[in-house]
């Protein structure tokens, strides 16, 4: 759980980041207003980023493990830090109006489940909501950001994404991963 000063303090962040970086277009700023920095990153508290501001909270993680794990690479294997911060925050974009708090007592309760998911919504994945939502409100992404964003939310067993993509969705991938392993285990 974050406190209302780490909320205040993740938004600030974000803000700067985003100045620095030109990850947001206005109207994307806009339309997600501030569902983007209160918005959980799961429905369930036996998984990651179950509270309010857990979605920032998350990419922010992945994000840290990311640009380290671009480090560590080769030079000429290396890909550009802005675009890793940008594929980060746009892929999870989608999630933003996805979930509403439960009202179900007992499912909070005894399940741990916190959030279910919006009706109203097209089923989409969340990297494909994501592509959507950026393109919708003039995000300008490169072929690569678009694959990284894509392959995001893929499962391990995709060969396709695990055996054909480019450094960049690699990078994505382990830093999500790594930023779920410091929640589970932090």
């Amino acid at each position: 759980m974050l406190n209302a000063e780490q909320l205040e303090s993740n938004k600030n962040k974000f803000k700067e980041t985003n100045q620095k970086y030109n990850i947001f277009t206005d109207s994307l700023e806009q339309f997600l207003g501030d569902d983007f920095f209160i918005a959980p990153a799961t429905t369930m508290l036996d998984m990651y980023g179950c509270y309010p501001g857990g979605l920032l909270s998350h990419c922010f993680k992945a994000c840290k493990y990311a640009v380290k794990t671009n480090e560590l690479l080769p030079e000429k294997m290396r890909v550009d830090v802005k675009s890793i911060l940008k594929t980060i925050f746009i892929s999870q974009i989608g999630k933003v109006f996805l979930f509403k708090p439960n009202s179900n007592q007992w499912q909070r309760d005894n399940q741990g489940k916190m959030y279910d998911f919006t009706d109203n919504l097209v089923s989409m994945r969340v990297g494909e909501r994501s592509l959507f939502y950026a393109g919708k409100y003039g995000v300008d992404l490169t072929e690569e950001e678009c694959q990284a964003i894509l392959n995001s939310d893929k499962d391990s067993d995709d060969k396709m994404a695990k055996f054909h993509s480019t450094t960049l969705s690699h990078v994505i991938k382990i830093g999500f991963e790594l930023s779920i392993l410091e929640e589970k285990n932090g």
